[in-house]
C-alpha cells in the first residue's frame, strides 16, 4: 500500500494565501469536496480519506480496512505533519524539498522537489522493485 497526501501548495507558487484560503474553504464540513470515488476506483484505489486531522489516526484506519503491517506500507511526505507515519512505516519517502525533520527520517529521498515528479519517482520505485514497471512500460507500446 501507498499513501500519499494530496493536498499540497507549491513553494513557488504567486499568492499561496489564497491556496491556503481555497483548501480551509474546501475542507470545511459544510462544503467539504467528496473524491471521485468512481474515477478512484477505476485506477484501482480501494480506500481514500478525507478530512482526517491525524495522519497517525488515518494511517491506523487503513491498516485495519486493509490488514496490512506498518512494514508492508509505504508513505511520501514533505512536513510535520507527516513524521507520526513516517516513523511508522515501511518505507518513508519525501519530495527532494521537504523539511529538515522529514528529510532525516526518510528512508529514501526523490530528486524531484514536491509537485515535480516526486510522487511518480517513487511511485516508479515501487513497481520496479516488485518487478512490474516494465510491463506497465510495454502496456503503453502496443
Amino acid at each position: 500500500m501507498v499513501w500519499c497526501d494530496m493536498m499540497a501548495i507549491h513553494k513557488d507558487a504567486p499568492h499561496p494565501e489564497n491556496a491556503l484560503r481555497f483548501i480551509d474553504f474546501i475542507l470545511r464540513p459544510e462544503i467539504v469536496i467528496r473524491p471521485d470515488f468512481a474515477r478512484a476506483a477505476e485506477l484501482g484505489i480501494a480506500h481514500v480519506l478525507q478530512g482526517v486531522e491525524h495522519k497517525a489516526e488515518g494511517f491506523a484506519r487503513l491498516l485495519s480496512a486493509t490488514g496490512l503491517q506498518a512494514a508492508q506500507t509505504a508513505y511520501m511526505g514533505d512536513d510535520l505533519l507527516d513524521l507520526p507515519v513516517f516513523v511508522r512505516v515501511g518505507l518513508a519517502g519525501a519530495p527532494a524539498d521537504s523539511t529538515a525533520e522529514v528529510l532525516h527520517h526518510a528512508h529514501w529521498v526523490s530528486r524531484f522537489p514536491g509537485g515535480r515528479g516526486a510522487v511518480r519517482e517513487f511511485v516508479e520505485l515501487l513497481l520496479t522493485a516488485q518487478g512490474r514497471w516494465n510491463a506497465i512500460v510495454d502496456s503503453f507500446l502496443v
